[in-house]
Order: C-alpha cells, then sequence, then structure tokens
C-alpha cells in the first residue's frame, strides 16, 4: 500500500518512527552532505508534511573550513532548500564553526578554529499531574517545565573552552569557544570569541528581534546571514602566528589596531547585514 493513500492522521503516525525524523537529531552540514531527508523529496504533499517535522526536532551544525564566500552560497541553498514551507522558522539550535584565516597553525595548538551555538529553548509544554484525593478532597495538579540546554552537561573544568552561554526564559541562549582551548595573550583569540558572543546575544536580545514573533518562531534567515557576517569579521582578525616569536614595534601597533577595527566592525553590524 502506498503511504499516499493512507490517511494524514496515520501517515503522521508514520513520521514517529522515521530515523530522519527522530527528536534531538543532530544534523551536520557539509559540503556533500544532502539538505534534507529523502522522504522530504519524494513529492510536494510528503514534503510539506515531513520537512517541519525533520528541522523542529534536529540539532543543525556546519563546520565551514572551505572559504566564507563557499559557506554562503551553501547555507543560501540549505535555507532556500526550507522554504516555502517556513520549516527554517522551526529550527531552534544552530552551530557554526571554522578556523582563523592565518598562513599556519599556531605552535602547540594545531589550527585553532572557533564556534558560536544558537539555540532557544521549545514552547512551554505543561505536564499535569493529577493526584486523588478523598471525595471531599479537590484534585490538585502540578506543572513541570523543563529548562534544559545541550551545555548543561559540560563539565566546569572546561570553563577555559568555551564562553559559557547566559539564559533567559523563553529567549535565545549563545554559546562560543575555541577548538582545540586557545590561550593566546597576544592574539587574544578568545578575548575575540568573548567579544562575539556579546555581540551575537545582544542581537538575539534585541527588542526588534522578537517583536513580531512569539515563543513558536525559531531561526530566520537575517539570524544565519547576521551570523555568517559576525564570524568573517572575527576570523579575518589577523594575529601572530606563533606565540613566543619577538615583534616589532610597528607590528604590535598593527595587531592593536586590527583588534580595534574588529570590535568597530562587530559592535557596527546591524539587522540584515550580509556577508561581504
Amino acid at each position: 500500500m502506498s503511504l499516499l493513500t493512507l490517511p494524514a492522521e496515520l501517515r503522521l503516525r508514520i513520521y514517529d518512527y522515521l530515523p530522519d525524523l527522530q527528536p534531538k537529531r543532530i544534523e551536520s552540514l557539509t559540503a556533500h552532505s544532502a539538505l534534507t531527508p529523502p522522504i522530504s523529496r519524494v513529492n510536494t504533499l510528503l514534503r510539506h508534511e515531513t520537512l517541519s517535522i525533520f528541522t523542529s526536532n534536529s540539532s543543525f551544525t556546519a563546520a565551514m573550513d572551505d572559504g566564507a564566500q563557499f559557506w554562503l552560497k551553501r547555507l543560501t541553498t540549505w535555507m532556500n532548500s526550507l522554504s516555502p514551507t517556513a520549516s527554517l522558522s522551526r529550527i531552534r539550535s544552530l552551530q557554526l564553526s571554522r578556523h582563523w584565516n592565518i598562513p599556519a597553525p599556531m605552535r602547540w595548538q594545531g589550527h585553532v578554529g572557533f564556534y558560536v551555538r544558537v539555540e532557544r529553548p521549545r514552547p512551554k509544554r505543561a505536564t499535569t499531574t493529577t493526584t486523588t484525593k478523598p471525595a471531599s478532597s479537590s484534585s490538585s495538579s502540578s506543572i513541570a517545565i523543563s529548562t534544559s540546554s545541550s551545555t548543561d552537561s559540560f563539565p566546569s573544568a572546561w570553563s577555559d573552552r568555551f564562553v559559557r552561554p547566559i539564559r533567559e526564559a523563553g529567549s535565545w541562549t549563545v554559546t562560543a569557544g575555541t577548538y582545540p582551548v586557545s590561550k593566546d595573550i597576544r592574539g587574544m583569540r578568545r578575548e575575540s570569541v568573548e567579544v562575539l558572543a556579546k555581540v551575537v546575544r545582544q542581537y538575539f536580545a534585541s527588542p526588534w528581534h522578537d517583536s513580531d514573533a512569539d515563543e513558536e518562531v525559531g531561526l530566520r534567515r537575517a539570524d544565519v546571514l547576521f551570523l555568517l557576517r559576525a564570524m568573517d569579521i572575527v576570523a579575518s582578525h589577523p594575529v601572530p602566528t606563533y606565540q613566543n616569536v619577538p615583534i616589532a614595534g610597528a607590528a604590535t601597533w598593527q595587531y592593536e589596531q586590527a583588534w580595534l577595527t574588529m570590535n568597530e566592525e562587530l559592535n557596527a553590524l546591524e539587522y540584515g547585514t550580509v556577508v561581504r
């Protein structure tokens, strides 16, 4: 029997058992990965029914090590593949990572990269627990609300590797960090990631960002473009390649100016900014 001949209610029940549509999936976007699950590519009807389930149940990650322009096109194609069903707005977790634009790896550290993860808690769903009491007493109920995040299980000893998220009820949380751990004082890599996390957090906390949205709304196209642009600014920030090599005074001044320029460009980002 064809899936298309079944009632819509029965198809929705079947979707609960499909691996590609299971909750808490981690979907890695690569240069050659499929952008949508196979069942969403069968026809328009199944695409409409399954794509929103897929995006709302998945956490998406992308390691952008093939160039900023390539990933601008790749993620634009990905966002287009989720239209016009508004499935992008159901995404509530996205992590982007990339390396700094340097000609050689940092000594003792390998090629250091950084990441930004944005998450929004799902709409509060109350679960009612009824307690049976004698007939003279009315039943009571309790409300259980889950506010867990994917970073709750991180050991506190990892605090030198990432910027711990700041949570606000119903709002986006931002986590950022380096991999592997980066402690180059001269290059101030971790400090630049902290500035990035602050700017991204302010962007998602802006009154205009949620002025036309409610708890049901997740990611937007402008949000992805903003993250790409902000990360490109940080990755393009020039830093000394090696920690223990003396730097001339002129070069030190150049790095300080580059740091100030990076801060100014990050703070100047506005809604709807696109990657150059």
